[in-house]
């Protein structure tokens, strides 16, 4: 009897073990796939293409779990905050397809660069895709260095004027969001 219990035990841990290893490789290869999102300047990332992919489709794929965000007259702005992505629509257009999207920290892939949404400073990206365009408007609390069709977002520094830019005080700055942009 006592051998009989022994081995009933057994089997269950083998069993259990088994399962648990089974869960602990999904949850990997959910993770894999999920570091593995590739963001495309001027073109999109997974299945979302900029100036291609309506607000229709993006809700069919993600849900309706957004905030949406009204820019004055010019656009909207479709939050998904959980996953670290923002999609931009351009008000008064019927079909509503996308013009740009922006990434945070909360996102987990990075540029086909290799540059991740979390902890990369300007003079990173500046190594990798060299000197940007520097684009801000008066009274902005940003700063972004611009390439062709992606964009690096910096707080701007307001205990210094805003203009002319110093771009030495944005070096060590870590950049918080990633834009990506139709290309004309």
């Amino acid at each position: 009897m006592k051998s009989n219990l022994v081995l009933l035990f057994l089997s269950w841990l083998i069993v259990s073990a088994c399962g648990m290893q089974k869960t602990a490789e999904v949850s990997e290869t959910q993770a894999i796939e999920k570091s593995q999102e590739i963001i495309v300047p001027g073109k999109g990332y997974a299945s979302f293409e900029l100036g291609k992919t309506s607000q229709v489709e993006i809700e069919q794929q993600l849900g309706k779990n957004y905030t949406l965000i009204k820019h004055n007259s010019y656009s909207i702005e479709l939050v998904y905050k959980d996953l670290g992505v923002s999609f931009y629509f351009y008000q008064g257009q019927p079909e509503r397809n996308v013009f740009s999207m922006r990434f945070n920290s909360a996102f987990e892939g990075k540029t086909d660069k290799g540059i991740p949404t979390q902890g990369t400073t300007i003079e990173e990206i500046i190594n990798v895709y060299g000197k940007p365009q520097w684009t801000s408007c008066n009274g902005c609390y940003e700063w972004t260095a611009r390439y062709k069709g992606i964009g690096f977002i910096v707080d701007r520094d307001t205990t210094v004027p805003q203009y002319p830019l110093d771009d030495n005080l944005y070096m060590t700055k870590t950049v918080k969001q990633i834009e990506i942009f139709e290309i004309y």
